[in-house]
């Protein structure tokens, strides 16, 4: 199934929940817009917040997404949409450079975040404020970690920069008796 919307010059599906599709599109030379489907092109949804540059649609889950969006001002903010445009939610957390979410599963979001020039995994529930610094778990010696993936049971898949042994190492941090362990 062709999924590629009228009026855009190109556009990728990057992910889907088995029915709909999460993605993005180039509604301008250098403007991104992050889209939603439901199977065809007719479905399409522009997700693209208002007062952004570009914005990309990273994953979904029944009736929410999640992703990033950028302008001037605001570079890389992690995003949550509910199929509208007008739903934007920036999650992204004080004091942070940058921030992208990659997953989310219910009312739990993933991403990662950099923070004094080292990324950060970061989980939310739907509010910049609720951020969760994944980072805080891990052992010393990881300088970096990122969050891609959150099942349903709050399970969460990254990776982590082990600088003692000069490698990224996947990471899997799982819900034990509701809190999060590596």
């Amino acid at each position: 199934m062709n999924l590629h919307p009228k009026g855009f010059l190109s556009s990728r599906a990057v992910v889907t929940d088995g029915r709909k599709q999460t993605g993005d599109g180039l509604a301008a030379v250098r403007v991104t817009h992050a889209l939603l489907w439901q199977g065809t092109a007719s479905s399409m949804v522009d997700l693209h917040p208002a007062g952004w540059e570009n914005s990309h649609a990273t994953g979904i889950d029944g009736k929410k997404q999640v992703g990033y969006a950028d302008t001037m001002g605001k570079t890389g903010h992690a995003m949550l949409w509910e199929s509208t445009a007008k739903s934007a939610i920036d999650l992204h957390p004080e004091g942070y450079e940058r921030s992208q979410a990659n997953g989310i599963s219910g009312s739990l979001q993933v991403g990662t975040g950099i923070l004094n020039g080292h990324n950060h995994a970061l989980l939310w529930q739907g509010t910049a404020r609720s951020t969760f610094d994944l980072q805080s778990l891990l052992p010393d010696g990881y300088e970096n970690s990122e969050a891609a993936g959150i099942d349903e049971l709050g399970n969460i898949t990254g990776k982590a920069y082990d600088k003692i042994n000069h490698r990224w190492n996947i990471i899997l941090w799982q819900r034990i008796g509701g809190l999060l362990q590596k």
